[in-house]
């Protein structure tokens, strides 16, 4: 581990930093067409005797995330909204009634647009500049930082009437996808914070990679983990803090209701 003191004394430092001024969470459910990846305003047409389409899996994946709109609230002072557009790009598979594919893979893409209204503080029209960056305009506005992961959780054709018993099945038009979405969103400015400091990081020796393949692998620590499972409660650990206020505020009524 690397040592980052040379004194033991502790003094105030002022550092340049991104800090984080308002942030959000957020988990959506999305459901939307499937469009052409090659021609984007086209939506998919699956094949007349399609009966079922899937995700082809590890084709999924968020495309590209951008900055739609960010402008102050009319009705907040210091409140930024902020509009956000996902793409999302995989590769569809159509099956027959019995089960086997129709065709090649075709690829694909969604689209999905997201609001939120979050605390940026206020700026001014203040010109920044350094040489390691020029700068236009940096107090302003505050910056914007997504960080977003997602899973393809369905995928189903779409009909032009309901699907009912006949000689004349219904013909697909459409295709529908669900996919989960998980994201965090973060206004940012660059400002000057004062922090308590023991000095400058002192980084450890290099370790070097034994040439002998052998002499690496015998000094590795023995993988019992590899041979022994973690039970349930290994495995998932305290996920989520908020679930755990609720278990200890539930034991805490009860026992309260016991002792009356």
């Amino acid at each position: 581990m690397s040592k980052c003191s040379y004194t033991e004394k502790t003094k105030d430092e002022c550092i340049i930093a991104n800090k984080v001024y308002d942030q959000c969470r957020q988990q959506d459910c999305i459901e939307k067409l499937a469009y052409s990846a090659l021609a984007p305003e086209e939506p998919i047409n699956p094949p007349n005797n399609a009966a079922a389409v899937i995700i082809v899996p590890n084709t999924f994946g968020i495309g590209g995330i951008f900055l739609v709109n960010k402008s102050p609230n009319l009705l907040r002072r210091g409140y930024y909204d902020i509009e956000l557009k996902f793409s999302f790009q995989y590769e569809l598979q159509f099956r027959d009634g019995s089960g086997n594919p129709i065709g090649a893979n075709v690829p694909a893409r969604s689209l999905f647009n997201k609001k939120v209204s979050l605390f940026g503080s206020t700026g001014t029209d203040v010109n920044v500049y350094s040489d390691f960056g020029g700068f236009s305009n940096l107090q302003v506005a505050p910056f914007v930082l997504v960080e977003a992961s997602s899973y393809p959780l369905e995928a189903t054709l779409g009909y032009t009437i309901p699907i009912t018993s006949g000689d004349n099945p219904p013909v697909p038009n459409s295709v529908n996808v669900t996919i989960g979405l998980f994201t965090i969103i973060k206004l940012f400015r660059l400002v000057n914070l004062v922090v308590p400091s023991t000095g400058f990081c002192k980084p450890k020796k290099c370790e070097e990679i034994a040439e002998d393949p052998c002499e690496y692998f015998n000094n590795l620590k023995f993988p019992f983990d590899i041979f022994d499972p973690p039970q349930k409660e290994d495995f998932f650990g305290n996920e989520d803090d908020d679930e755990d206020d609720e278990e200890n505020t539930q034991e805490y009524l009860e026992e309260d209701l016991g002792n009356e």
